[in-house]
């Protein structure tokens, strides 16, 4: 926002980003660990997994996958689930 505001704005919008804030989830310490131990062992996985188990790997790890279908076909972007945020090299 630009310019000053009152101060029943000013209340409002602090509750509206507190409420925002408070709902965030952020993943558990072992959470986290496990996913990176779970990345660290990765590679030999996927050397050995097969196309179904790869999907399964994937998933795992992946909230969404957006590819570019009218261009390349190349992925553009990945959104990792919350324990692979820090884990994923991309």
């Amino acid at each position: 926002m630009d310019g000053p505001i009152d101060a029943g704005e000013y209340d409002a919008q602090r509750r509206l980003l507190q409420n925002t804030l408070a709902s965030l989830v952020l993943p558990e310490a072992d959470t986290a660990l496990s996913a990176g131990e779970f990345s660290g062992t990765l590679r030999l996985a996927w050397g050995e997994a097969i196309l179904a188990e790869r999907h399964r790997l994937l998933s795992s790890m992946l909230e969404a996958a957006y590819v570019d279908l009218a261009a390349s076909g190349r992925i553009v972007c990945i959104l990792p689930r919350p324990p692979f945020y820090c884990c994923l090299n991309y």
